[in-house]
């Protein structure tokens, strides 16, 4: 009930995203390259809105080598000190079932949440496609700030 209130008033803690930097920094086997990264509404429109709604974060590589099995894909969303304020992965999803990627082929990972009201302020997504070899991990692309999110948070100011 809150939630409508603030979003039609002049509370409403907006946010924009702007455009994937396809040539960020990163690091990784380069095996497979993240080509795209979005956050998207409901609807699978480009987001721009206010915090607090459902969205999605939609995540999309290609794979360069030979087949693949057990891709995971993943992110992380960063505020501007670099602290983790969530993440997810395709890990637990797929432990069991184990997808494959054709050299050559792609992956589509489509995370849904709710976006927390957040302070003021610059935020990333950092996407990541990697896999579980035995024991260990293999990061075949991690990407530095890939997406970037501002926070316009209003002009209201919390007391207590």
């Amino acid at each position: 009930m809150r939630e409508s209130l603030i979003n039609t008033s002049t509370l409403r803690n907006d946010i924009e995203v702007f455009q994937f930097i396809p040539d960020q920094a990163g690091f990784g086997t380069g095996d497979a390259k993240i080509v795209s990264v979005r956050l998207l509404d409901q609807v699978a429109h480009l987001y721009h809105g206010p915090s607090g709604e459902r969205m999605s974060s939609s995540i999309f590589g290609v794979w360069q080598a030979k087949k693949f099995c057990g891709p995971i894909v993943g992110f992380q969303f960063k505020d501007r000190l670099g602290q983790v304020v969530f993440a997810d992965n395709t890990f637990l999803a797929y432990q069991h079932n184990s997808q494959a990627v054709a050299q050559g082929g792609g992956v589509v990972a489509r995370f849904e949440f709710r976006l927390p009201v957040l302070p003021t302020g610059d935020y990333s997504i950092q996407p990541l496609l990697r896999k579980v070899h035995k024991t260990h991990i293999i990061h075949h692309h991690w990407m530095h700030d890939a997406l970037i999110v501002r926070v316009h948070a209003s002009q209201f100011v919390l007391v207590w």
